[in-house]
C-alpha cells in the first residue's frame, strides 16, 4: 500500500519538466485547498502472493479516474516486467477548504480540463455497516508517529494495518475460530470508509465481527475514544491461494 501511495504521490507532486507541471496539473489544483481521503478500494490477485513470480522490477501505473463536483478519485495498478496484475488500488478524496474544512468545489478549468478522462470511470462509496449487539470482539492500540504522515495524521495505510493486526490476534489465539482460516488464505480486497481523523499518542479502539452477508469477509471500525472514524472490510481469499509462504 504505501508503494502504491509513494508513486502516487510522486505522479501528482513532481514536476514533468522545467515548466513546473505536475501530472493532471495536481499541484496547482491543490495549492488553495486540502484533501480528505475519504473512501479507497484494493484487490490483491493470487499473483501478489506467488512467490514463483518475479517481482523486482514492478510497473505502476497512475491514472486519473472520476470527476464529480467536490471529489475526484486516482487509480493505481502494480504489475510485474512481465505484465501480470498483482495489485489495484483506487482512492477517493474530497475537495476541501482550508479555513472552513467544508467541501470546496473543483475549480471550472481543471474539471473542464480532465473531463473527458474521467468518462466511464466510477465514484467508489461505502457505507458503515451496522455493529451487531454481541458477537464482536476488540483490540487497542496506541498511534505512534510512524503511523503518521507528512501533516501528522494518521496515515490512510496504517488503519489497514491496524485492522490486520486485530484480525491476527485474533485467530492466533483461536477467539474467533473461522478467522483463522480466513487469515491464512491470505486478503483479496479492502474496502475502506473514513469519516474523522487521529493524530500520534491517540489510543485507538478496533472493534471486528464477521460478515453475516459474506462468508469470507470481515468487518472493523475503528474507534477514537466513542467517535467512528473508519471502517475497513476485508474479503479474504475462499480457498488458500498459490505459494502463500516460502
Amino acid at each position: 500500500m504505501r508503494l502504491m501511495e509513494g508513486a502516487r504521490f510522486y505522479s501528482h507532486h513532481v514536476p514533468l519538466d522545467s515548466s513546473g507541471r505536475t501530472f493532471r496539473d495536481y499541484a496547482q489544483l491543490t495549492d488553495d485547498r486540502i484533501t480528505f481521503l475519504v473512501a479507497a478500494e484494493l484487490d490483491f490477485y493470487p499473483e501478489f502472493y506467488d512467490f514463483r513470480i518475479i517481482k523486482n522490477p514492478l510497473r505502476i501505473n497512475v491514472q486519473g479516474g472520476y470527476i464529480g463536483k467536490t471529489s475526484l478519485n486516482s487509480i493505481t495498478k502494480v504489475f510485474t516486467n512481465s505484465g501480470n496484475l498483482i495489485c489495484r488500488n483506487i482512492n477517493q478524496v474530497v475537495s476541501v477548504n482550508k479555513s472552513t474544512r467544508r467541501p470546496l468545489h473543483l475549480p471550472v478549468w481543471w474539471v473542464k480540463k480532465y473531463a473527458e478522462s474521467a468518462l466511464g470511470k466510477e465514484s467508489i462509496r461505502f457505507e458503515k455497516e451496522e455493529k451487531p449487539p454481541n458477537g464482536t470482539e476488540s483490540f487497542q492500540i496506541q498511534v505512534v508517529w510512524s503511523d503518521t504522515d507528512a501533516n501528522s495524521h494518521t496515515n490512510w495505510s496504517s488503519y489497514v494495518r491496524f485492522s490486520l493486526d486485530t484480525a491476527y490476534y485474533i485467530s492466533s489465539r483461536r477467539i474467533v475460530p473461522c478467522l483463522q482460516n480466513m487469515v491464512e488464505n491470505g486478503v483479496k480486497r479492502l474496502e475502506l470508509l473514513y469519516t474523522g481523523e487521529s493524530f500520534e499518542g491517540d489510543v485507538l479502539t478496533i472493534i471486528t465481527w464477521p460478515c453475516n452477508k459474506r462468508t469470507s469477509r470481515v468487518i472493523f471500525h475503528v474507534n477514537k475514544e466513542d467517535a467512528f472514524i473508519c471502517q475497513c472490510s476485508v474479503d479474504y481469499f475462499e480457498k488458500p491461494v498459490p505459494t502463500t509462504s516460502k
